[in-house]
């Protein structure tokens, strides 16, 4: 007989629903967040969900392993934070049912050529590999499309998975960079024109409500406070800055 098949029909709906309501309805049964995967050991430590107790989980070569769309999934694609629905036999995993998470972290480095990316996972500094798919959607926070070349060290990423395969990157794209000198602040008090040092450039900054603006030791400024000759550290995207970092001239 077909384990998988005859799990997939049966079992794995009926796991999935107790899963996902927390509970756990059989003492060989239990409902919780992957907290970390052994592979070498072929293990996972899990809390459950109701009670945050941790429990190992053998996983064995037959174990099925499926996502909550039913896409067979490998003990490679468990991650930290994957919610799951265990069944066990004698202590051993017989089918993993997986709510899988998004994987975040911050853009490390770009392959162009393999169209993948490695990226710093967030809590675990972990280095992980993520391969763009041609149905690989890729978009801004705010929804807008991007490409892969759209990409570059130092964004933040949300990947979301569809069993293996990479279905939706989310990009927090990192600001653009810039330091120099006060010139002048407008009276209006909504932009500053600095001296770029690395261009030597005149360059107007826009600011908004949402703009922080503090000092090197993080002291809160307002814009008027800003003088001719202060340091700047800013960070923008397309000259609206994000957050402008100060360093006073001494005064005259």
């Amino acid at each position: 007989m077909n384990v998988h098949r005859a799990f997939s029909k049966v079992s794995a709906c009926t796991l999935a629903l107790w899963a996902l309501a927390g509970g756990v309805s059989r003492a060989d049964q239990l409902a919780g967040i992957i907290k970390s995967v052994d592979t070498s050991a072929r293990t996972l430590r899990v809390y459950e969900k109701t009670t945050d107790r941790p429990f190992n989980v053998v996983v064995a070569p037959n174990t099925v392993i499926t996502s909550m769309s039913g896409r067979p999934l490998t003990m490679k694609a468990l991650r930290r934070g994957d919610g799951v629905g265990v069944s066990l036999y004698n202590g051993i995993a017989t089918v993993i049912i997986v709510n899988q998470t998004a994987l975040l972290g911050v853009v490390e480095s770009i392959d162009l050529d393999g169209k993948a990316f490695t990226l710093d996972e967030k809590g675990t500094d972990h280095d992980i590999k993520v391969s763009i798919l041609p149905n690989t959607t890729i978009e801004a926070a705010d929804g807008k499309s991007l490409t892969f070349k759209d990409l570059k060290t130092g964004d933040g990423v949300s990947v979301n998975y569809n069993g293996e395969d990479v279905a939706v990157v989310v990009v927090n794209a990192k600001p653009d960079e810039m330091t120099g000198h006060i010139k002048t602040v407008a009276a209006d008090l909504k932009s500053f024109v600095i001296t770029d040092i690395a261009t030597k450039r005149e360059v107007r900054v826009a600011v908004t409500p949402k703009t922080n603006i503090v000092t090197s030791e993080g002291k809160t400024m307002e814009l008027r406070q800003l003088k001719k000759g202060d340091g700047v550290g800013i960070a923008h995207n397309g000259s609206v800055a994000s957050k402008v970092v100060v360093n006073p001239a001494p005064a005259q």
